[in-house]
């Protein structure tokens, strides 16, 4: 049983992942001697996906990509992703591509990189795609993440656009924002997005028609708070800071006009959670810039407090960054639920497994391992822009029927 107090009650939910836990991998399976380079406070600093990892490097301007099975250390001077004297300050990899990087730059440029299967064996200095995004530096760069060829930048006048790749033309602007947009998240058909703003308002915006359909006040704190739509649920999960040092998560009701349902301290901290959320298991993972542990929750849509502690991952050695792989990465027959990427300050990537434990594992468990995203395109780029709203398609984990 899990319990958690809300307004001096003690709630009790029974919860078949009570006992979810996290380990890492042998060192003999770490990747070691990385040149972890500065970045912007709001930068995620490490991006991963099933077959690569990158990271923003101590050369400015330069990026580093390695294969997910590399081990031990790299090279003295590995081959660098290298821009031309101009500071990188966000990574993004293609959702449907695992080879194709995006960079986001200081002279407001973004780039699209191919990255050779098994990795680069030079350096890369020409990009598959160069956009000029804005006069200004930019600070966010994503992709759609159900449509292919769209790409989200955010630049330091807060200005977010929305870019179709194919034609490497601006198509929408977001309404105007009062202050720095921290990061951006989409809702599980891709037609609405939440964003998280330093000026302490939480927004949700349809892109489309250039409004904002509901706000609400965010976390007081003057650091920059984080925002994640919680898949089919009809919640939004933010993470911030009170008006102190505070750490604390809020919980939003997008049918009651982003009513806060959820209000809860954590810790005192200065370091940022990055949220982190599996739809198929409803499970919620937060992992905190120079924090040792990773903190498990499970959020449950109509079970007041909504979202329950479970237990954590604890490690002396703290995160520089972390990225989580997609769900086909895990190896199901062990049950294991997430594996993650784990960058510490002296310059090692440490893969994490987080595993529910079942005594009979020689058989799928399809209760923990429903139906999950196949990684593919749900629509193009002209028919999202053109109003198409198509959910993921799901593919089964399965061994047996792949």
């Amino acid at each position: 049983m899990e319990a958690q107090k809300k307004g001096g009650v003690t709630k009790v939910r029974q919860s078949k992942y009570r006992h979810l836990f996290g380990t890492p991998f042998q060192n003999t399976e770490c990747i070691l001697g990385l040149k972890v380079g500065a970045a912007q406070p709001e930068s995620t600093v490490l991006k991963a996906n099933a077959t690569n990892f990158a990271l923003i490097w101590n050369i400015s301007g330069c990026v580093g990509v390695f294969p997910n099975s590399s081990k031990g250390a790299v090279l003295p001077d590995p081959p660098l992703i290298i821009h031309d004297e101009t500071a990188v300050n966000e990574i993004a990899f293609n959702p449907f591509d695992d080879n194709m990087l995006a960079t986001a730059c200081n002279d407001g440029s973004v780039s699209l990189w191919k990255i050779p299967d098994g990795g680069l064996t030079e350096n890369l200095t020409k990009p598959l795609k160069k956009i000029q995004a804005s006069d200004k530096r930019l600070l966010i760069v994503d992709f759609h993440p159900l449509a292919s060829d769209v790409l989200v930048t955010g630049d330091a006048s807060k200005a977010i656009k929305l870019w179709d790749l194919e034609s490497g033309q601006e198509k929408l602007t977001f309404p105007e924002h009062k202050g720095l947009v921290t990061n951006v998240s989409w809702n599980y058909d891709g037609s609405l997005c939440a964003t998280a703003c330093k000026d302490k308002t939480l927004r949700v915006i349809d892109p489309r028609s250039n409004s904002v359909v509901a706000e609400a006040p965010d976390h007081p704190g003057a650091k920059g708070a984080r925002v994640c739509h919680l898949g089919k649920k009809e919640l939004i999960f933010t993470v911030g800071f009170g008006k102190g040092s505070e750490r604390q998560y809020a919980l939003y009701d997008t049918r009651k006009n982003l009513q806060r349902v959820n209000l809860t301290p954590i810790d005192s901290s200065s370091s940022t959670l990055l949220p982190f959320y599996d739809g198929d298991l409803g499970l919620l993972y937060l992992a905190g810039k120079g924090d040792g542990n990773i903190r498990f929750y499970e959020v449950v849509e109509n079970e007041d407090p909504f979202i329950f502690y479970l237990s954590e991952f604890k490690s002396k050695d703290p995160q520089a960054g972390i990225a989580v792989l997609p769900k086909k990465s895990c190896d199901v027959m062990k049950c294991e639920v997430l594996r993650a990427m784990k960058l510490t300050p002296s310059g090692s990537v440490v893969p994490i497994k987080i595993e529910v434990p079942r005594k009979e594992n020689m058989f799928f468990q399809d209760d923990i391992f429903p139906d999950t995203f196949d990684l593919k395109p749900s629509m193009s780029s002209a028919d999202w822009f053109s109003g198409a709203n198509n959910a993921p398609k799901l593919v089964s984990l399965n061994p047996e029927k792949k």
